[in-house]
């Protein structure tokens, strides 16, 4: 699914419980591809064609959903992602003798942080975080899509692709539109 298709059956899903869905203008495609240079990870191809669309959306709005869950994510310009990844990077030092309280799906490495983990959406104040793993376990593979979840904090699988979650997302999101769209 394309970024523009995408956007549009969510723009459609927004219209029809009044919401403007607002984007932002495209990201700066030659200082995503400098980063990745610098900070030696890749970004997955389908996520970073949506940053090529629209350098996420506006707060509040929700632009994915995870499915099985009644919660709507925010999509990250890519500079928040960044930020956010780097937030995540500093913070795991204090989870290095964190226990989950479940335990985590193969698919996913070890540890609080790897270096292919990219934020791109959020829900809460960065309480519930969507994230492109680039960095899977042996099990897993790269460009799926992974979730931390705080209280308890834990990271959580939720798709084998960027392309399978938006199938999954967008499904999500008109299967219930009121409870992502009813008090914007």
């Amino acid at each position: 699914m394309s970024p523009e298709e995408y956007k549009n059956k969510v723009n459609e899903i927004c219209s029809q419980m009044g919401v403007e869905l607002k984007l932002n203008p495209p990201a700066d495609m030659q200082k995503i591809h400098e980063i990745q240079q610098q900070e030696k990870f890749q970004i997955d191809k389908a996520l970073a064609d949506f940053w090529q669309q629209f350098d996420g959306g506006e707060v509040d709005c929700p632009f994915f959903a995870r499915p099985g869950y009644l919660t709507g994510y925010d999509f990250m310009s890519f500079e928040e992602a960044m930020t956010t990844r780097e937030s995540m990077l500093r913070s795991s030092a204090n989870y290095s003798e964190y226990v989950e309280p479940e335990i985590r799906d193969t698919r996913i490495n070890a540890g609080w942080f790897q270096p292919g983990w990219l934020p791109f959406g959020n829900f809460g104040g960065h309480s519930l975080l969507l994230i492109s793993d680039m960095s899977p376990s042996e099990s897993g593979q790269a460009g799926q899509v992974i979730g931390y979840v705080h209280d308890p904090d834990q990271m959580v699988y939720i798709a084998d692709s960027f392309v399978t979650f938006l199938q999954e997302s967008i499904a999500t999101l008109a299967a219930d539109p009121e409870e992502y769209y009813f008090d914007i």
